[in-house]
């Protein structure tokens, strides 16, 4: 994958390939460092990440990858960086793995760091009317949902219209300019809302679930 660091891309319509070329570090490296009223801003990271979202795209005569480090505060983090890369070069997936292999543990400096891994449980031995009644009970919950999910869908369709809560957009906010916002959230209020669905959503689900719960529309909360 690191080849495609120090490739161009070339090619036309949907058939492309990679073709070796000089990199210029300075010009994929950009420094950036706060002057005046900007050193103090707080959102001064969120506004250049905008910045970058609505400007010219990657030029095509050179690597597709950009590293920005600034050097302001966002959060906790004294410094940031802003990685630029075009998708022809790997998914976010793909990208982080790489970065995650170039760093090294501060604890080990000879060893690269390890993501936690999820412990799965021994299965316990069920009897065999056990196991076939629950087949046959997932089968049948499956089947339920899908055409509920069926009928929801045709009932959208002609006369259910989404809740009017904060988080509806209107007609063609697609075309407004995309702004990057960055906030902080407690593990208390993580650890809330797991509780409340007990357990049973991924944790991706219940950190979006804390972010967006109080712009959603809760009716037992405006009694």
């Amino acid at each position: 994958m690191f080849v495609v660091f120090t490739s161009q891309r070339k090619g036309n319509g949907d058939e492309f390939y990679w073709a070796p070329t000089n990199v210029n570090v300075d010009d994929h490296v950009i420094v950036v460092t706060p002057k005046g009223a900007d050193a103090s801003s707080p959102t001064f990271v969120e506004d250049y990440v905008t910045d970058l979202m609505q400007g010219p795209p990657l030029d095509m005569a050179k690597p597709l990858f950009e590293f920005h480090i600034v050097k302001a505060k966002l959060g906790d983090a004294m410094e940031n960086m802003i990685m630029r890369v075009h998708h022809s070069m790997g998914d976010g997936m793909s990208l982080m793995s790489l970065v995650l292999a170039c760093t090294r543990r501060v604890d080990k400096p000879d060893t690269m760091p390890t993501l936690p891994t999820y412990k799965r449980k021994n299965k316990i031995k069920e009897g065999f009317w056990k196991r076939h009644f629950l087949l046959l009970w997932s089968f049948l919950l499956v089947l339920w949902f899908t055409l509920q999910d069926i009928f929801i869908l045709i009932a959208t369709c002609f006369w259910l219209k989404d809740s009017q809560i904060s988080l509806k957009g209107y007609s063609r906010l697609e075309n407004l300019p995309k702004k990057l916002v960055h906030t902080t959230i407690s593990l208390d209020d993580i650890r809330s809302v797991k509780q409340a669905v007990n357990a049973v959503s991924s944790l991706s689900r219940i950190i979006v679930c804390t972010i967006l719960y109080p712009y959603l529309y809760i009716p037992s909360r405006r009694k």
